[in-house]
């Protein structure tokens, strides 16, 4: 187990998710149509319970900003360390761990917010890459879990069975992004490949979920158990 990073306190502000105004990479501004705002409030009608929420690849927790006003705490989960997270949201409601998630306890490699490779790859990694520990949902042992989106660059398949246990315990509704791209589960490479572009929808529907609605562009897909 690691111990959740310290963000600093103390610069969110109310004023700013009525106003549509938070930090990211696309800018310093409001963004009344974000993607994230798109798909929360197109998710938001389907939720039962308001407990906890889990966001696996939650960046600058841009899509945190909506799940902390409405669920009593937001459990974050990425990779890179987060830059602008002070400014979206209260940190007394988000717990933020700054690791890869997964099916399995392993280390992959990668660049910017994309894994490249695992350690199982037989040609030796780029020396450009940085290791990365990946850990699964289930590890955390997180109560009551209600809502999950998933957004982890082709790595969703993984993350969903890495989450196997809470998903049967809680029955969340889960939000996932479906743009045609899958991780290689033998060689650790990311790749673009038909047959498997969904399979983490697949694997959702496979435990008796169903497909109720998609956010921004169709790439986020919303699920609900039935």
């Amino acid at each position: 187990m690691i111990d959740p990073i310290v963000i600093e306190n103390g610069h969110y502000k109310d004023e700013w998710f009525e106003k549509d105004f938070f930090y990211c990479r696309d800018g310093i501004k409001e963004f009344p149509n974000h993607h994230c705002k798109i798909t929360w409030e197109e998710s938001k009608k389907y939720i039962k319970k308001f407990r906890n929420a889990i966001d696996a690849g939650a960046r600058d927790c841009e899509y945190s900003r909506y799940l902390h006003k409405y669920f009593n705490h937001v459990y974050c989960f990425d990779m890179n360390r987060p830059v602008y997270a002070k400014y979206n949201v209260d940190v007394s409601k988000i717990t933020y761990y700054n690791t890869a998630l997964g099916d399995i306890n392993e280390t992959v490699y990668s660049s910017g917010g994309v894994i490249r490779c695992n350690q199982n790859t037989k040609e030796k990694p780029n020396k450009a890459l940085i290791e990365k520990k990946v850990m699964t949902i289930d590890e955390f042992d997180i109560p009551d879990v209600d809502y999950i989106k998933i957004d982890v660059e082709g790595f969703e398949y993984k993350v969903l069975k890495g989450a196997s246990n809470t998903i049967e315990k809680y029955s969340p509704l889960i939000v996932i992004e479906q743009n045609g791209q899958s991780f290689d589960s033998e060689t650790g490479i990311r790749i673009k490949n038909k047959e498997e572009a969904f399979i983490a929808s697949s694997l959702l529907e496979n435990i008796g979920y169903k497909k109720v609605g998609s956010g921004c562009q169709g790439h986020n897909w919303i699920y609900i158990r039935v």
